[in-house]
């Protein structure tokens, strides 16, 4: 997966002025302090201008993909749900609105709320230069993600952010994203140990609030998931020679490993089984660890199972799972 041309451009013209040995030790410093699991929940993570570049270049890409890899899933599952609507929270530059309005053409208003009155200035500048609709009449606003009223949309996105906050805010932040949605919430966290159990505990808070869980999992039971274990996916990347450059980097791809949840109002729409690993291939037949509405099953499906068979040699990690 990648960025849509015109986005991809805009991100080289608004890096085009920077020294290319600035924006490469800028990228190492995002990528330490990403990785770092004492980061101080609300810490400067873009503390300067040559960072947001850095970001802009390096990262965004891949919270895009793993956006559009969410956000997937909800169309498949959801195709009905249509939202006219988009409020982005923890906006960043924007890379969760952009991923939305390249898969729902139903979208008309986009308002992105964002703390950071710089990175708002970045993405406006990105913005003003994709003709993408309704990207180019986004509403964007300097504010915090626990700010106490939201305005209501269709589709609510939180993403990568609720890490950034202390743990008396995340849950208080999730409720008023829960109240703000009319259709569906969708939020996506790095594929982190530590993440995952926040995912957790706001997959059970907001289940007992009445929302209807549609994705990964297939069933709002306990989750199954043992302990020292986490329940992720990975979204593959392609870099370019910039972000190569940039990233230090040799290959030509870059795997996100990302956690998420999709939550919506209506109660019709259910996941089937969820694939949770790689598949693994042998001759002749395929392992599929599945998350099903009774718990974890480890399924073999072999030549001979006819339409399952073929329906395996496509399968990834993170598909859904029809089999019979």
């Amino acid at each position: 997966m990648q960025l849509p041309d015109a986005l991809q451009r805009a991100i080289e013209q608004a890096v085009a002025d920077a020294e290319p040995a600035d924006l490469a030790a800028a990228a190492e410093r995002i990528s330490l302090q990403y990785r770092r699991a004492d980061r101080a929940a609300g810490s400067a993570f873009l503390p300067g201008q040559i960072e947001r570049l850095a970001y802009a270049v390096t990262r965004l890409p891949a919270t895009y993909a793993a956006n559009c890899a969410a956000l997937m899933h909800l169309r498949q599952l959801w195709p009905e749900a249509a939202p006219h609507t988009l409020l982005d929270l923890g906006a960043g530059s924007g890379s969760a609105s952009w991923a939305a309005c390249s898969l729902f053409p139903s979208l008309n208003s986009v308002a992105l709320f964002e703390r950071d009155p710089h990175l708002i200035a970045l993405g406006e500048r990105l913005a003003a230069a994709v003709d993408l609709a309704p990207m180019s009449d986004a509403t964007w606003q300097a504010a915090s993600l626990t700010q106490n009223a939201l305005p209501d949309a269709d589709l609510v996105i939180a993403s990568y952010v609720l890490n950034e906050l202390g743990r008396d805010e995340w849950a208080d932040a999730a409720r008023g994203m829960w109240e703000a949605t009319r259709r569906a919430l969708v939020i996506v966290e790095p594929g982190t140990t530590a993440c995952f159990e926040r995912i957790n505990a706001l997959r059970s808070m907001l289940i007992e609030e009445g929302a209807h869980l549609l994705a990964p999992c297939p069933h709002a039971q306990h989750c199954p998931i043992p302990t020292g274990d986490w329940c992720h996916f990975s979204q593959r990347v392609t870099r370019t020679a910039q972000h190569r450059r940039f990233k230090r980097g040799n290959l030509g791809y870059e795997d996100e490993k990302f956690s998420y949840l999709i939550f919506t109002r209506s109660s019709e729409a259910r996941a089937p089984a969820r694939i949770v690993r790689h598949p693994q291939r042998r001759s002749g037949h395929i392992h599929l660890q599945l998350c099903e509405k009774d718990g974890l099953r480890d399924a073999v499906v072999s030549r001979r199972s006819g339409p399952d068979w073929k329906r395996a040699r496509k399968a990834q990690w993170g598909d859904t799972w029809h089999g019979d």
